[in-house]
C-alpha cells in the first residue's frame, strides 16, 4: 500500500431526508487526499435521493437498489468500489475530519494483520437530554457486554467485530472473507468481521476513528422497541449463522425464563428454590446498580444513577424478549414487531 491510499466510503441510506446533507458536508470536509462517495439508496420515499442527487459531484456515485437489505446494498457499493480501502457509515452519521485518516494511518504504520478498524460512535450533540444519557448509559460494559457497537473506550483493543456505522476494512480482506451475507437482515456486519478474522485478519478498536449517530431512540419506550427488534434480529440471524451464537447473546433470554420460573417454583416447592431464585434477582440487581454508580460517577452525573439502571433493566429485557421472539418465530416475528 502506498502512503494514503485510494479510499471508497460506502453509504447505504433509506429514508434519511432529515440527516443526509450533515452527512454529506462530514464527508467533503474529510482530511483525506483521495477517496470517493458511493451512496446506495434503498427505495426511499422521503426525498433522499433526490436530495443527494441534487447534491451531486464528481466524486460522489449514487447508485439505487429497491427493497434490499442493507447487506445488498453494501455489496452493491462494493462493486463500484474503486478503493485499496474501504470504509462505511450510515446516513443518520456525521464523520469526524480525521475519521478516515486515523483509521488509514493504522493499517500504514502497524505491523499487526490489521483488517478492520472501528471506533466510539457517538451520540449527536443535537440529542436530547434523555437520549444521550441512556447512550452514555450503554456505553457501560456491564450494560453492553463490551459490545463495540455502544462503545466510548478510549483505550485501544482489539475485538471480534465493529458495527458497520463505523467500519473501515482493507478491500483485500472483504474479498477474502467474500463480502456481507445477504441473506441476514441483522448482524451482517458481525458475520462479515467473523469471516474476516477466520481469514487470518485482526479487527481492532480505535479512540481516535470517531463518527457520531443521531440515535432515534428518545425515550425509554423507544428504547425497549430498539432491543427488541435488536434481540430478534439477532437470533434469527444465528439460526442462519451458527457462529452468531455465544453465552452473552443468550444470558438476557435466560434471565427471562429463570427468573419467572424461579419465583413460582419458590412458591410452589421448599426454601431451596427461594434461596436460589433470591440469589439470582440479588445478583442481578446489584450488577445494574454497580453499573449505574460507575456511569455516574464517571460523568459526574447523579441523573445517570437512576437512568443507568433503567437503561440496563430496559436493554437486558428487551434484547432477551426479541431473542426469545426470533428463534420462536424466525422472519414472522417482523410482522408483529412493526
Amino acid at each position: 500500500m502506498k502512503k494514503f491510499p485510494k479510499a471508497s466510503i460506502i453509504i447505504t441510506v433509506k429514508n434519511e431526508a432529515h440527516n443526509i446533507n450533515k452527512l454529506i458536508d462530514s464527508l467533503f470536509s474529510l482530511d483525506y487526499p483521495n477517496y470517493e462517495i458511493i451512496i446506495v439508496d434503498g427505495g426511499s420515499t422521503d426525498g433522499t435521493f433526490e436530495i443527494i442527487d441534487s447534491l451531486s459531484q464528481q466524486n460522489i456515485k449514487i447508485l439505487q437498489i429497491k427493497d434490499s437489505t442493507p447487506a445488498e446494498g453494501r455489496n452493491k457499493g462494493l462493486e463500484e468500489a474503486n478503493g485499496e480501502v474501504i470504509a462505511f457509515t450510515d446516513g443518520d452519521c456525521i464523520v469526524r475530519k480525521d475519521w478516515l485518516k486515523n483509521a488509514v494511518k493504522i493499517f500504514l504504520e502497524r505491523k499487526e494483520n490489521i483488517g478492520g478498524v472501528g471506533g466510539p460512535i457517538l451520540p449527536y450533540s443535537g440529542l436530547t437530554k434523555l437520549s444521550y444519557m441512556i447512550l452514555k448509559s450503554l456505553a457501560n460494559p456491564l450494560i453492553n457486554a463490551s459490545s463495540p457497537t455502544f462503545s466510548q473506550n478510549k483505550t485501544e483493543r482489539y475485538v471480534k467485530h465493529i458495527p458497520a456505522n463505523n467500519a473501515v476494512f482493507l478491500k483485500e480482506a472483504i474479498e477474502k472473507a467474500g463480502r456481507f451475507s445477504p441473506d441476514l437482515r441483522f448482524c451482517e456486519d458481525v458475520d462479515l468481521c467473523y469471516r474476516i478474522r477466520k481469514a487470518g485478519y485482526k479487527i481492532l478498536f480505535s479512540p481516535n476513528v470517531i463518527v457520531e449517530h443521531n440515535w432515534k431512540v428518545s425515550s425509554f419506550r423507544s428504547l425497549l422497541n430498539y432491543m427488541i427488534k435488536y434481540g430478534a434480529g439477532r437470533a434469527i440471524s444465528a439460526k442462519k449463522k451458527p457462529h452468531l451464537f455465544s453465552i452473552l447473546t443468550i444470558i438476557p433470554s435466560l434471565l427471562i425464563i429463570g427468573l419467572p420460573s424461579l419465583s413460582i417454583l419458590s412458591i410452589l416447592l421448599d426454601n431451596i428454590i427461594t434461596k436460589l431464585f433470591s440469589m439470582l434477582a440479588f445478583s442481578y440487581i446489584c450488577l445494574l446498580l454497580t453499573a449505574a454508580i460507575i456511569s455516574a460517577w464517571s460523568n459526574k452525573n447523579l441523573k445517570l444513577l437512576i437512568i443507568t439502571f433503567l437503561t440496563g433493566l430496559i436493554t437486558h429485557m428487551g434484547y432477551g424478549t426479541g431473542f426469545l421472539l426470533g428463534l420462536i418465530f424466525n422472519e414472522k416475528v417482523w410482522k408483529f414487531l412493526r
